[in-house]
């Protein structure tokens, strides 16, 4: 789904990167998700 949108805006350069990351703004014992790279989220 995510690459689908991706390409829809046109932003098929974007490497998404994902993977699981450390989420900051979750509760501390809980950051732990499978989502897009901190670096891609910026753009996004």
């Amino acid at each position: 789904m995510d690459l689908v949108v991706r390409d829809a805006y046109g932003w098929q350069d974007l490497d998404l990167g994902h993977g699981f990351h450390e989420v900051e703004y979750l509760p501390e014992n809980d950051r732990v998700r499978f989502t897009i790279s901190e670096a891609a989220r910026a753009v996004v």
